[in-house]
């Protein structure tokens, strides 16, 4: 998958994954069309119409989150990129599915946040952690790696995440359910 990704990028193709449920484009999901709500309902803020989900929100340098499009491109750009949606297969370099509902759900978000040090420590890459949208998933590993690395509380590290990336849903609770 990520040679073709790459290819596909090369020549400036379009690309979809018809097996997702809902193949339509992650911006008309965010902000809907037809009539139909979007998923910014969820976020509880408002949110920039220009906004792109597709995009890479650079958390701090070498971190970045961005939904399964913006991973294509990631992968493209030889960024490390960390799936955190299992269901989605791309081609990334690592699948660490983040399943909130899961028992080892905290284990989960610390085996990811040591990947993320791992690869700033080893390497020159960058880090790229998606999920559907980059909502909640992607950015609540990164707001794990914050608080966990760089001793932020998870407040602040929502705070910072938030201001990279508009779209992201605080889901702090998550933490609290296992």
């Amino acid at each position: 998958m990520a040679d073709m990704v790459k290819e596909a990028r090369k020549e400036k193709m379009p690309l979809t994954l018809p097996q997702l449920k809902n193949s339509q484009p992650s911006k008309l999901r965010l902000h809907g069309s037809n009539g139909q709500p979007g998923l910014s309902r969820m976020v509880g803020r408002s949110i920039p119409k220009d906004f792109n989900p597709d995009e890479i929100s650079w958390v701090r340098p070498r971190i970045g989150i961005t939904d399964w499009e913006g991973a294509c491109e990631a992968i493209a750009l030889d960024h490390y990129v960390i799936t955190v949606a299992p269901e989605i297969g791309i081609g990334s370099d690592i699948i660490m599915g983040l399943q909130p509902y899961e028992s080892n759900f905290k284990d989960t978000l610390s085996k990811i946040s040591n990947k993320i040090g791992e690869i700033l420590d080893d390497t020159d890459q960058s880090v790229v952690l998606h999920c559907a949208m980059g909502m909640e998933r992607a950015p609540l590993a990164v707001v794990w790696y914050l608080h966990k690395n760089e001793g932020l509380s998870i407040k602040d590290a929502y705070k910072d995440t938030m201001q990279a990336r508009p779209i992201v849903c605080n889901r702090e609770q998550w933490l609290t359910w296992i």
